[in-house]
């Protein structure tokens, strides 16, 4: 296993990362999908977040919908166009979804409807 796709809004913020950077640390391409454009929920401010790529570790935004006003997450579910052209560009041998157990991207059947048969599912239903 050599590729790896997390998808999460918890590696929004940069200093989250820490455990990605460590695995791509040892070797691992990592890709972390995350929301392309979120509001803080403390002020509302609308933030925009932007590809990147640090050693062996890519940030890719993916549009979300659903958040409303107070980035309320759990409602948040991905695009599910840009997530299968993501899957087939980076080809990865794991699939790990880390969202809150209520939250509509983790639901039990987020493997089956993005195509993806190597899904591990962190806080949702298995």
């Amino acid at each position: 296993m050599r590729r790896v796709l997390v998808i999460s809004q918890t590696y929004l913020q940069p200093t989250h990362r820490g455990k990605l950077r460590a695995l791509a640390a040892r070797g691992l391409e990592v890709t972390v999908a995350i929301p392309q454009r979120w509001r803080e929920p403390w002020f509302g401010q609308p933030i925009d977040v932007a590809w990147e790529r640090q050693g062996g570790l890519e940030v890719f935004p993916l549009p979300a919908r659903g958040m409303g006003d107070k980035a309320d997450f759990a409602k948040a579910t991905y695009g599910r166009r840009a997530l299968k052209a993501l899957l087939r560009d980076r080809r990865p041998d794991l699939v790990q979804v880390e969202e809150e157990p209520t939250a509509a991207s983790a639901s039990p059947s987020c493997c089956s409807r993005i195509g993806t048969s190597s899904c591990s599912s962190i806080g949702g239903s298995p």
